[in-house]
């Protein structure tokens, strides 16, 4: 089944959210915006799941992250 994630993404502290596609929480962590953290989440997550960001003026940070 696929993964869904959502992350609501801020300055300093962002907000994720990982779902399956029938709505179904399966986790929701508040992280430091920190390259290493998101870079630790998405390592864990990436290969399986979908990701949306909100629509954010900074949202280049988060593409150029190394999740993979």
């Amino acid at each position: 089944m696929d993964e869904y994630i959502g992350i609501d993404f801020h300055k300093q502290t962002s907000y994720i959210t990982r779902m399956y596609e029938k709505g179904n929480i399966l986790e929701q962590i508040k992280v430091k915006t920190r390259e290493e953290k998101l870079e630790e989440f998405l390592r864990k997550h990436i290969i399986r799941s979908k990701i949306a960001i909100e629509t954010t003026g900074n949202w280049y940070y988060f593409y150029e992250l190394k999740g993979t």
